[in-house]
């Protein structure tokens, strides 16, 4: 008996990005909301000061009313932009006003402008990871870029939680050496924790 091909990266990207394709508007703002449920009553968020969020963008997990739930909720609320002139890193600053403070960035996806004072990743109590699949062991396939390759390298002694759709978990996905994972992973359906 052969075992299955190894999938590249590139083969799990496009895989599961049909799978995020398929789900409708009202598909993604369930789902979305059953997973902000979950995160909102894990401990360790009702216990962090301090949150960087993602913003979802095209068809990724709708997170703008986490940002403005945790604000409601007096948390320090936090966001990535893009660093000019430097591919594949990013800032991390405050938001106090997701209408004011948000604009498209160089990547089409809203960020932060140059308005919110920059927090070091020192100040985080709580990462909140995207990635187009995730595996049952907390391992991701970003887009390919490394933006949060090289955030999650810096951020080792943070709680990290991934978050996404139940249709970008896979049995495993590739990786590489230097690939991290996260401390537990959220979906509409399940919470499973690694560490």
């Amino acid at each position: 008996m052969t075992e299955e091909p190894e999938l590249t990266k590139l083969e799990v990207r496009k895989y599961v990005l049909l799978q995020r394709a398929s789900l409708t508007a009202a598909e993604r703002r369930r789902k979305s909301s059953a997973i902000a449920k979950r995160l909102f009553t894990l401990p360790e968020y009702l216990q962090a000061g301090s949150v960087l969020f993602f913003i979802g963008f095209d068809t990724e997990v709708i997170t703008l009313p986490m940002l403005d739930q945790a604000l409601r909720q007096g948390k320090t609320v936090i966001a990535p932009k893009v660093k000019k002139g430097h591919p594949g890193e990013m800032e991390l600053r405050g938001l106090s006003d997701l209408t004011a403070q948000l604009s498209k960035g160089a990547l089409g996806i809203l960020e932060p402008d140059e308005t919110c004072s920059l927090v070091p990743l020192e100040e985080i109590d709580l990462i909140i990871v995207p990635a187009v699949a995730w595996d049952e062991t907390g391992h991701r396939v970003g887009y390919g870029g490394g933006f949060y390759d090289r955030l999650l390298a810096r951020a080792a002694d943070k709680l990290c939680i991934g978050i996404g759709f139940d249709c970008q978990v896979l049995p495993q996905v590739p990786r590489d050496a230097h690939d991290l994972g996260v401390d537990m992973l959220i979906t509409e359906s399940r919470l499973l924790k690694f560490k």
